[in-house]
């Protein structure tokens, strides 16, 4: 008597059927790993390619007796917010370190090495930890460090005297710090801005404005509000539409 379930040549054909399929995708997915990598290996070689060349650039603009030191670091800067570093020494890495405390201490000078002399030109000696982690891990490529690897380096900036320092706000915000930064010459700064503003436009001024006017992260720009509140050189409005700062007219010093 006849089966009515299917024959093993059917099974056969249906079982080889899902195994070519399988075969297929896998040979789709190893050559878009390998199409993957061989666009990383192209991508690699030209940031190597910009890094010489911004070295090279660089390098130039010394000679240059018309373009000052400032404007040469600012161009460094520049070139270290999207990535691409001057400095061309290997990345620090739990692997070349004989422990963890040497591998913290010597990421943390090398961090120092690299933000150091744009810290004062281009964000007014002090940088939101967030974004120095984006811009490290930009520069280090696939060498990428944890937030956690962060954090530990840059508590030893101060212990190494590198001219840096990792401070915390009341309001949990955490900066880098130069150690030629002054807290008053920033709030006087901040509080000339608003008077500006006030006199120009008759508004006060939020955060984001100041973010925008000053080239600051905004996380930066209202602790510095605060600071200059603290200070007794602003006051601020509180409502629906948010915070604004304004002069303090009371403020006779």
């Amino acid at each position: 008597m006849a089966s009515g379930g299917p024959s093993s040549t059917t099974r056969g054909r249906g079982i080889l059927g899902i195994e070519r399929q399988i075969k297929s995708k896998e040979e789709k997915v190893d050559k878009n790993i390998s199409e993957a990598f061989l666009d990383l290996k192209k991508l690699m070689e030209k940031a190597s390619e910009m890094s010489l060349t911004a070295k090279s650039i660089a390098n130039r603009l010394k000679t240059r007796k018309d373009v000052t030191e400032d404007e040469t670091i600012l161009f460094k800067s520049h070139l270290l917010s999207i990535g691409v570093g001057e400095d061309t020494e290997d990345p620090v890495t739990r692997k070349t370190s004989a422990n963890e405390s040497v591998y913290y201490r010597d990421l943390a000078r090398q961090i120092a090495n690299m933000i150091k002399p744009q810290l004062n030109v281009k964000d007014g000696g002090q940088i939101p930890l967030t974004d120095l982690y984006c811009i490290i891990n930009r520069v280090r490529g696939i060498q990428l460090i944890s937030t956690e690897d962060l954090l530990n380096a840059c508590l030893t900036l101060d212990q190494q005297d590198l001219g840096l320092s990792l401070v915390t706000f009341p309001s949990g915000l955490q900066v880098i710090q130069s150690d030629t930064f002054s807290s008053l010459e920033m709030d006087i700064e901040v509080a000339n801005t608003v008077q500006s503003v006030y006199e120009s436009k008759g508004t006060g001024v939020s955060a984001q404005g100041l973010s925008v006017s000053t080239k600051t992260p905004s996380s930066l720009s209202f602790q510095r509000l605060l600071s200059a509140e603290e200070r007794g050189l602003l006051v601020r409005d509180e409502s629906l539409q948010g915070i604004l700062f304004w002069p303090n007219l009371f403020n006779n010093n």
